[in-house]
């Protein structure tokens, strides 16, 4: 899903907190402060999350999601669906492919 749709409500995701891990204590104080405020501008979010993309960061969230997935799959392989399979298959990758 968006970056911008999980700032805009205010969502501390995965991107944001692989984002923090790599700044420091004064780097997420200026990232990350104006976002505390009430009705934090458009461009704070922005900026939030142009870092996140340009760290590396939405990336490294979307590689763990789908490994969850790839483990999730492998997990109910074999498994009698009853025909679900393919159904549990583009589940799985909506959820990791959809956008906001």
């Amino acid at each position: 899903k968006s970056i911008h749709a999980d700032l805009d409500n205010g969502i501390l995701s995965l991107p944001m907190i692989y984002l923090s891990r790599g700044l420091s204590s004064a780097q997420r104080q200026r990232l990350f402060g104006p976002l505390r405020r009430p009705n934090a501008s458009v461009s704070a979010r922005a900026r939030v999350a142009k870092a996140a993309i340009a760290s590396g960061a939405v990336e490294e969230a979307q590689a763990r999601a789908r490994a969850f997935i790839q483990e999730a799959q492998a997990a109910v392989d074999g498994l009698p669906l009853n025909g679900l399979s393919e159904a549990y298959a583009q589940l799985a990758e909506y959820t990791v492919s959809r956008r906001r």
